[in-house]
């Protein structure tokens, strides 16, 4: 399917596979080994439709929280904060540790990353920051941060 998706459109992506594998896994299980019935497809559907529903809803209040936050000028006092600390990039990283796995325990992940992301990038970019590792360490901090007490994923 990659490849595929290569030729025909000119760009190789993991997406178009992941939405080929997830049709050919609901064909599979609807119709050859008959695990989902078409009484339990009505079910799917809506829990699905009610799980988009409440992740646009949490994008939506996160995108305006985080547009309040920078209309109030947070990015350049969290910039200002930082620089007058010291320390440069380990501080910052330091802190955004600290931020990430405070919120990520409190909110679900994805606000999370999406209130602060947006503040904390320009800054780290500014101090050298590598995007990728930073990124990379924004993710793993929140994979940790939403198993972690209070709220924690119980098991």
């Amino acid at each position: 399917m990659i490849i595929f998706g290569g030729i025909f459109a000119g760009i190789f992506t993991a997406t178009e596979a992941a939405a080929a594998a997830t049709v050919y896994a609901f064909i599979v299980s609807l119709f050859i080994y008959k695990e989902i019935g078409i009484t339990d497809l009505y079910k799917i559907l809506v829990d699905t439709a009610v799980m988009t529903g409440v992740v646009s809803l949490l994008v939506g209040a996160a995108t305006g929280f985080s547009w309040i936050l920078a209309t109030h000028q947070v990015p350049r006092m969290l910039g200002d904060f930082i620089t007058a600390v010291g320390g440069g990039q380990y501080t910052f990283l330091l802190f955004s540790i600290a931020v990430f796995l405070f919120f990520g325990m409190i909110l679900d992940g994805l606000p999370a990353i999406l209130i602060f992301f947006p503040i904390l990038m320009p800054i780290a970019l500014s101090l050298g920051v590598a995007p990728l590792h930073y990124g990379v360490l924004v993710i793993a901090i929140v994979g940790i941060a939403i198993v972690a007490p209070p709220s924690g994923c119980a098991w």
